[in-house]
């Protein structure tokens, strides 16, 4: 079996909530207001926006530099399982997950400049939650680490870990792989 491209894993690591999401906090409008009322145009509000996670939608999640990927992907702490694959686009084909999987939420870290992925699906009774992490230079190399936990009437509970490095290596090669079905 190949290794899971990001798009795969990206659709298989599952959302255990990151953290609290922003809750509205400081706005464009608040640090006009704080502006106008004798603030500094630097320093308290501005300083709290440049510190929080943004939330994001899907088209502005990364895009990998088009190219051969060595991607090494481990799955439950199992053996290192790498292949290369041509990539181009999204780090993500989100508008391929199915049916049930409306909830969905992207956020841009302002701590290490990566991105969080939270998608929840439902299926009949069934559910499944799946979080990725993302960060690094996606036109050199990049990671991604999630998990995704599944929840089935009758069936114990599943939760998966998996983790994934993408290293550039050069153009494409004919015959080599494609990724994420997005080319």
């Amino acid at each position: 079996m190949r290794a899971l491209s990001a798009m795969g894993f990206i659709c298989m690591a599952a959302l255990a909530s990151c953290g609290a999401p922003n809750g509205g906090g400081a706005t464009v409008a608040n640090v006009a207001a704080a502006n106008s009322a004798g603030a500094p145009a630097l320093g308290g509000v501005a300083d709290a926006l440049a510190t929080q996670d943004v939330a994001i939608s899907a088209d502005q999640l990364p895009t990998v530099r088009a190219g051969s990927w060595q991607e090494t992907t481990i799955t439950n702490g199992g053996a290192p399982d790498t292949t290369l694959v041509c990539e181009s686009g999204p780090i993500a084909d989100l508008d391929n997950m199915g049916e049930g999987c409306n909830q969905r939420t992207y956020r841009k870290l302002a701590a290490n400049g990566g991105y969080t992925i939270d998608i929840v699906c439902f299926h009949d009774a069934s559910k499944s939650v799946m979080h990725a992490l993302l960060k690094g230079d996606f036109n050199a190399d990049y990671t991604a680490d999630g998990t995704s936990t599944d929840d089935e009437p009758g069936h114990p509970t599943e939760v998966s870990m998996h983790h994934l490095n993408a290293r550039y290596v050069g153009p494409c090669t004919p015959g080599e792989m494609t990724g994420r079905g997005l080319n």
